[in-house]
């Protein structure tokens, strides 16, 4: 296993490890991909980056209680016409500029499309043949403000009703 490698999955394990030890689920504690990788910081490698960073936190979420999920998670611009991401060209036009994607700890079944009606299950596996990703789309208003974001999951981890 190369350095670069076992340095991103200690820097995983040691969040998740303090997520669940500190109740950092119910504050929505999360690890921004910059902070796993300093070479992840330019917003162009923000999309592959997060994808290649929940690949290694959901191979490693075996670790934690059983009823937890990691997903990674994007503010989107809400800006008009909206367009719902489907590929990762699409969500790298869309992510906010500010704001890298971030990895976050869920409780199974209190996962944020459980909490917002607004949501759009996406097919498009944006993952692998070996670990399928799925996207979930969440449109909503905060103040009077439209906010819109994007989770990816392992597709094995996403229980939806549909």
């Amino acid at each position: 296993m190369s350095a670069d490698l076992q340095s991103r999955r200690d820097r995983i394990q040691e969040w998740m490890n303090h997520v669940h030890a500190t109740g950092g689920v119910e504050r929505y504690d999360d690890l921004h991909i910059d902070l796993i990788d300093v070479n992840w910081k330019p917003r162009e490698m923000w999309i592959s980056s997060g994808i290649a960073a929940l690949g290694l936190a959901s191979s490693m979420q075996v670790s934690i209680k059983q009823g937890f999920v990691v997903a990674l998670g994007m503010s989107l611009v809400a800006r008009e016409p909206r367009k719902i991401p489907s590929t990762a060209a699409d969500l790298g036009e869309q992510i906010d500029e500010w704001t890298p994607p971030s990895l976050y700890l869920f409780r199974s079944g209190r996962e944020p499309w459980h909490e917002h009606c607004e949501c759009t299950f996406l097919e498009t596996n944006f993952g692998t043949k070996e670990q399928a990703i799925r996207g979930v789309y969440i449109e909503f208003r905060r103040n009077d403000e439209l906010r819109r974001s994007y989770y990816l999951i392992d597709a094995t981890k996403l229980r939806v009703q549909m």
